[in-house]
């Protein structure tokens, strides 16, 4: 058995002690989900809930506390991912979500709150943002270890220290951006707050944008990255975007007139080109000319 799943069976046989049952022991397989069985000497085992009447998410509610508590034993940002990865593919959160989106529900469910929040933990980015939508339509409540009511805030809070751990790598690896993925991850962070318009901390927007900035003038996307730094003051006045606003203004300018030469250049090429080329025909013609 792995020591994701007998966390979870200890955790589950804790929460029946305390109603004075007993738990019936049954084989773990792979795909097996926990379940919460009573056992009667009159009765077959049953199905009971144990909490909020809601079978599937006490059963999954018990499971994630059971990983939640097994984390806490992990010294190293490593461990505490590998062990998550681990938990989402053996317990199957993730399938446990997309029951409960299929089926219409709507409740509080902080298994789906923290199974987003291991997403993002892991930098499944384009995975976690795709819930994103749906987290902010049903105002699902954010774990409360975190001060953030607003799940696009929490999104962006995070992008932007991967933001920044991406320009930092860029350091050491000239294309450490182009590797990370980062920009299309923000590209649809933003694409959806600048559609749906959903409440988000306009400071926290900021640092977003500047981290864009940043990003795109690293990849010498002037053009975007002066748009990005507008999009900061825009947001916060204080973003700090202002001197790098001047300074990609003076950028595009200059590029825009080196494009402009070297579009000239260009034309002036092709023109005395179709000069030469015309140059034999009116030798011959001139040539005619003279013989008549």
């Amino acid at each position: 058995m792995s020591i994701v799943k007998r966390n979870q069976e200890r955790a589950l046989k804790a929460q029946l002690a305390k109603q004075g049952k007993q738990v019936e022991q049954k084989p773990v397989s792979q795909n097996h989900k926990p379940q919460e069985v009573t056992v009667d000497s009159n009765k077959k085992p049953e199905l009971k809930t144990a909490e909020t009447g809601n079978k599937e998410l006490d059963m999954y509610g018990v499971a994630i506390d059971a990983d939640k508590a097994q984390l806490k034993k992990f010294l190293t940002v490593e461990e505490k991912n590998d062990y998550k990865a681990t938990a989402l593919e053996n317990t199957d959160y993730v399938g446990f979500i997309g029951q409960y989106l299929k089926s219409g529900s709507h409740y509080p469910n902080r298994v789906f709150a923290w199974v987003m929040v291991w997403l993002v933990d892991l930098g499944r980015w384009q995975q976690a943002l795709s819930y994103l939508p749906i987290l902010v339509k049903q105002q699902q409540p954010l774990p409360t270890k975190f001060n953030t009511k607003e799940w696009t805030t929490f999104f962006i809070d995070q992008l932007v220290d991967a933001g920044n751990r991406a320009l930092k790598a860029q350091l050491e690896e000239p294309n450490a951006i182009v590797k990370s993925g980062i920009m299309k991850v923000i590209y649809t962070l933003i694409t959806f707050i600048e559609q749906e318009k959903p409440s988000v901390n306009f400071v926290v927007l900021g640092k977003l944008f500047v981290v864009a900035t940043k990003l795109e003038f690293e990849l010498f996307n002037f053009g975007n990255a002066l748009s990005y730094s507008l999009k900061a003051t825009e947001a916060n006045e204080n973003a700090g975007a202002k001197g790098l606003t001047r300074k990609l203004i003076g950028l595009v300018e200059f590029n825009a007139q080196a494009l402009g030469k070297e579009k000239q250049a260009i034309e002036d090429k092709k023109q005395a080109a179709e000069e030469k080329k015309q140059q034999p025909i009116a030798n011959k013609q001139s040539e005619q000319e003279n013989q008549e």
